[in-house]
């Protein structure tokens, strides 16, 4: 189990969270710390994979527009399969194992509605062990924070 934030990690999360570019020197001075301490807190927090440091891509600018939100319910001894075969899909940008009305929820996203269905309809719902699906097109996006992602793994 990964260790508890401290403070001092908290507070370096929240001024990173809306630029990851800002300099260790700047943290440093807003933190009261030195520049060596910020430093060694982000290889330590990197190297746990407590955080990451990535590129996010607005979808809608790029072109991806169309969304479909997608659950599964699959036999208890096919979810790792059916994950594993959803990862390498490459128009899936999110998958999560869940619990409720369904086993696994994931968002496909691409730039035309009509071939998202035709790639779900092929490919994943004959997949050996899905039991169920929906699809829920996805209209308008009225809130997407990217300035905390949840990483679990």
């Amino acid at each position: 189990m990964k260790e508890p934030l401290d403070e001092t990690e908290r507070k370096l999360f929240d001024l990173l969270s809306p630029n990851a570019r800002v300099s260790n020197r700047k943290i440093a001075e807003q933190l009261d710390v030195t520049e060596g301490a910020i430093r060694h807190r982000l290889k330590k927090l990197t190297s746990a994979r407590s955080m990451r440091v990535v590129t996010i891509v607005d979808l809608a600018k790029s072109g991806r527009t169309a969304a479909l939100y997608i659950r599964l319910t699959v036999e208890p001894a096919a979810t790792r399969k059916v994950i594993d075969r959803l990862v390498n899909v490459e128009e899936i940008t999110y998958i999560a194992q869940v619990s409720g009305a369904a086993d696994i929820t994931f968002l496909l996203s691409g730039t035309d509605l009509s071939e998202l269905f035709e790639l779900f309809r092929r490919k994943i719902k004959p997949m050996p062990g899905v039991r169920n699906s929906t699809a829920i097109v996805i209209s308008h996006v009225r809130k997407h924070d990217f300035q905390r992602a949840h990483f679990v793994e």
